[in-house]
């Protein structure tokens, strides 16, 4: 499917739900960034020069998910916190809010933190 404007993506999710089709959205960073939530690379830098004992254990994979699980629980939670506080809701919400209400979406995929 090849969508260009949201008109045509909801009109799309319409036509499949009519036709008795599961609709799954699979949404990624633009979503949460476009809402103030910052990137994994961002949080990354922020462990990095606040928790440099997470960065030493994970030298061999330095990904966001190493990073986070050589935290302990108690302060990956408050890190993700801090950034949670002041998020904006943005017109995506809206709008996949608005499908699932009606039932055209039955679940949300998401590779976002939050």
């Amino acid at each position: 499917m090849n969508c260009s404007s949201i008109v045509e993506l909801a009109e799309h999710i319409v036509e499949l739900k009519n036709m008795g089709i599961s609709v799954c959205i699979f949404m990624g960073a633009g979503v949460s960034s476009s809402a103030g939530v910052p990137s994994a690379n961002t949080i990354m830098k922020d462990i990095e020069e606040k928790y440099p004992y997470a960065v030493k254990r994970a030298q061999k994979n330095r990904t966001y998910g190493e990073y986070t699980r050589c935290l302990k629980p108690g302060v990956r939670k408050e890190i993700l916190k801090q950034y949670m506080e002041e998020p904006q809701v943005n017109i995506a919400h809206l709008y996949l809010g608005s499908f699932v209400k009606k039932g055209y979406v039955d679940r949300i995929i998401t590779t976002n933190p939050e």
